[in-house]
C-alpha cells in the first residue's frame, strides 16, 4: 500500500499540496476534487515522477506477476503512448511473458485488445489514432502490464460517453483478475459510483475527505463534498421554512439525494412549480413559494405531469 505522511509539495506561487496524510489500501480508489485541486500533482508523487518538498511517501515495492511484473504502472492524461511501436506491440512491450511462454499472462494481448475495441488497429501505430482510441490503448497497455498497483490520470477522458461504461467495465474485470489495485482521478460521479470502493477529495492542495464511496454519498459532511458524486438537495433552516408544509418533515443540513425525494400534486400548497425538466435517472423542478424566492429541488420522477403553476408538496421517501 501508499502511505504519505505529512506531504507537501511546492508550486510556482502556493502549495500544490500541503500536509497531505493518507493511506491507500489494496482495491480502487478514486481522486476527485475540482480542476486545480491538486489531483494529478497527487498521482505524480504516487508514481514517483515527481518527489515531495516536504513529508515522507512509502511505495509499495511487491508485484503480482512474478519476477517480470511491476509494482507499479502510470497511465498519464497524455496517454505517454510510444510513437514508434503499434498498437498490438505497445501490449507485448509490457508482457514479454506473453511472447515467450504462452498463456502465461491472464490475458494475451490480443484478448486485451478485444476488450478495448482496438483489435482491427493492432498494426496502426499512435499517429494513426484518434484521441479516444490512444486514450483507450493507454489503459488497455496498463492493464496488460498486470501491475500491482495501476495508476491512472483521468483514463478514458476523450472516449466517446456512450461506450465509455463497457470500457470501464473493462479495466474492472481485467485488473480484478490480474490481482490489480487501481487508484485513478475522475470528474466525473457516475464512474466513480460504479467503479470505486474508496474515494479521495482534494480542494486546494488539502484532503478535505477520504473514506468509502458510500458515505461520502449519503453522509457529506458539507453540500460541496456531496455535490461531487452528483446532485443532492441541502437545505438550510430558511429553505425548509419555505419549502415544507405545516407537517414539518423536512430536514435541514442534510444531504438528500434526488431517489429520497418526491413531489405530489397538491392543490392547497403554498408551493408552485415554475419549470421541470427530466435529466436521466432524476427529474429537476424549479419550486416558488407565494411570495418567496424560487428553489431547485431534485427528486424522483412523478407520475403526473408538472405544469408552470401546479401546486405541490415535497416529501420523502425511506429513510433519512
Amino acid at each position: 500500500m501508499f502511505q504519505l505522511e505529512s506531504v507537501s509539495l511546492r508550486g510556482n506561487d502556493r502549495w500544490r499540496l500541503h500536509g497531505i496524510h493518507l493511506t491507500f489500501m489494496p482495491g480502487s480508489t478514486a481522486v476527485i476534487g475540482y480542476s486545480g485541486a491538486g489531483k494529478t500533482s497527487l498521482l505524480n508523487l504516487l508514481v514517483g515522477f515527481e518527489q515531495p518538498d516536504g513529508g515522507r511517501i512509502r511505495r509499495p515495492t511487491g508485484s503480482v506477476g512474478g519476477a517480470s511484473g511491476l509494482p507499479v504502472f502510470w497511465v498519464p492524461q497524455t496517454g505517454g503512448l510510444w510513437p514508434h511501436l503499434s498498437v498490438r506491440q505497445h501490449l507485448l512491450a509490457v508482457q514479454p511473458e506473453s511472447r515467450l511462454v504462452p498463456g502465461k499472462s491472464v490475458f494475451s494481448a490480443d484478448e486485451i485488445l478485444a476488450q478495448f475495441a482496438l483489435s482491427h488497429l493492432a498494426h496502426a501505430q499512435p499517429a494513426e489514432l484518434s484521441l479516444g482510441e490512444a486514450s483507450r490503448l493507454a489503459a488497455a497497455r496498463g492493464l496488460a502490464a498486470a501491475p500491482a498497483w495501476l495508476i491512472m490520470d483521468e483514463p478514458l477522458s476523450h472516449v466517446d460517453p456512450v461506450r465509455k461504461p463497457a470500457f470501464w467495465s473493462a479495466i474492472r474485470s481485467l485488473a480484478l483478475a490480474a490481482g490489480s489495485s487501481l487508484i485513478f482521478s475522475c470528474h466525473e460521479p457516475e464512474v466513480v459510483l460504479r467503479q470505486a470502493e474508496r474515494v479521495v477529495c482534494l480542494q486546494q492542495g488539502a484532503v478535505h475527505f477520504s473514506g468509502g464511496v458510500h458515505e461520502l454519498y449519503s453522509r457529506p459532511s458539507t453540500a460541496e463534498l456531496g455535490r461531487f458524486l452528483g446532485p443532492l438537495n441541502w437545505w438550510t433552516p430558511d429553505d425548509v421554512s419555505a419549502l415544507q408544509d405545516s407537517s414539518g418533515t423536512l430536514p435541514a443540513n442534510t444531504c438528500l439525494r434526488p431517489h429520497q425525494v418526491s413531489l405530489q400534486p397538491d392543490g392547497e400548497s403554498r408551493l408552485q412549480v415554475v419549470s421541470s425538466q427530466h435529466c436521466g435517472l432524476y427529474q429537476e423542478t424549479l419550486l416558488r413559494p407565494r411570495g418567496g424566492l424560487a428553489a431547485t429541488v431534485f427528486h424522483q420522477h412523478s407520475e403526473t405531469r408538472l405544469l408552470p403553476g401546479t401546486g405541490v408538496t415535497i416529501r420523502l421517501r425511506g429513510d433519512v
